[in-house]
Parts: structure tokens; sequence; C-alpha cells
């Protein structure tokens, strides 16, 4: 497909952490491996990061976690870019993540770091599915690079939409 090869023309240089379980996180994966996008698993070596809170965080113990781990690796190093995907299941948890997405961006601005966060429905379709995969990687190649502190939403699948 022309299109993934422009795209894995963009992010060939990229260093990219995936963190995160379940089924987003596997879909991320395989659609970076066809990319042949280098996947690290330290911060330190990463140059951008897409972090999956899937299942979305239920418990306050578990929403610290992710949190913490989040925070730490925005700690860390020198990320140009960070995307946070999740589904929309835990209101809760998706309103903490949309207001940690409008301080992180705002907190990053001085280390040049995007931080945006990309928003599924419940147990969303393949092609939903798709296209948030699609929107983060957008944002993750710099193709999308005027975006920041954003929450984007893909709840639906719309007539005539295509991944």
């Amino acid at each position: 497909m022309r299109h993934d090869h422009a795209l894995g023309v963009l992010m060939a240089q990229r260093r990219l952490l995936l963190r995160g379980d379940g089924v987003v996180a596997e879909a991320v994966e395989r659609r970076l491996t066809r990319l042949e996008v280098s996947v690290v698993h330290e911060e330190a070596l990463a140059t951008d990061a897409i972090f999956t809170w899937e299942p979305a965080p239920r418990t306050p113990g578990d929403l610290g976690a992710q949190i913490q781990q989040l925070t730490q690796s925005l700690d860390t190093g020198g990320l140009r870019r960070v995307v946070l995907l999740l589904s929309d299941e835990a209101p809760v948890a998706t309103a903490i993540a949309e207001t940690l997405t409008l301080y992180a961006a705002a907190h990053l601005v001085r280390k040049q770091t995007r931080f945006n966060m990309v928003r599924l429905a419940s147990s969303p379709s393949a092609s939903a599915l798709q296209r948030a995969i699609n929107t983060t990687l957008m944002l993750i190649s710099g193709r999308m690079d005027a975006v920041h502190g954003q929450v984007l939403s893909i709840v639906a699948d719309s007539p005539g939409a295509s991944a």
C-alpha cells in the first residue's frame, strides 16, 4: 500500500515505546511491524511513545498505576510525541485522562513534547480501531504536527468511512 510506504518512510527514524496490553496494543504493534518501525522497551531509548489503557483502569489503584507509569516515562527522556490511546469504557478514567492530556500538553511545551489522546468507543469495531490507529500514527509521525493537547474521539463507524 502506497500510504503505508509513505508513513513507514516518515517513521523510519522513530524508536517507539509501546506500553499497554490487550487488543488495541496488539493491533498497534502489528501495524508498527508492517511499517518496520523500531519498537523499544526502555524509555531512555525512545523518541516517541504510545500508551494504551486497556482495559481502561476501573479502580483508583489501577488508575494511579497507569498515571504513574505514564508520568515516569514522560519524566525519563526526550520524547517528541506521545499519544494516550484508550477506550471509553470507564468514564472516570476517561475524564481523568482528558484532564491529564491538557495538563501534560501544557507542562511538556518546555520540553517540546507533543501530547495527545485518542479516545475509542467501548468495544470498537475493526474499522473504528483502524481509524484510531491511523490517527495515532499520524500524530506520532508528525503528519498532524500542529495538533497538541487534544482529545480526538473515534466513537463510531460513519457511513462511507474507510480505515
